[in-house]
C-alpha cells in the first residue's frame, strides 16, 4: 500500500513540478516593407503571418 501511495505522491509531484514551468515568450511586433516593383499578397517571417504588401511600400 505505502508503494502505491509513493508512486501517487511522486505523479502528483511531477505534474505539479511540470505546471510551474511557464515558457519564456516575448510580444513583438511585425512591419514588413516591400522593395520589389510586385504587390506581395502575404508573407510570413519565422511562422508568424503579415498581410499584403503593396509595390515599394510597408506598413508602421
Amino acid at each position: 500500500m505505502m508503494k502505491i501511495a509513493r508512486c501517487v505522491l511522486y505523479g502528483l509531484l511531477l505534474m505539479w513540478i511540470s505546471a510551474c514551468h511557464g515558457g519564456n515568450t516575448v510580444t513583438t511586433t511585425l512591419v514588413g516593407y516591400n522593395h520589389t516593383d510586385k504587390d506581395v499578397g502575404h508573407f510570413t517571417v519565422d511562422g508568424n503571418e503579415g498581410g499584403f504588401l503593396q509595390a515599394h511600400r510597408g506598413g508602421g
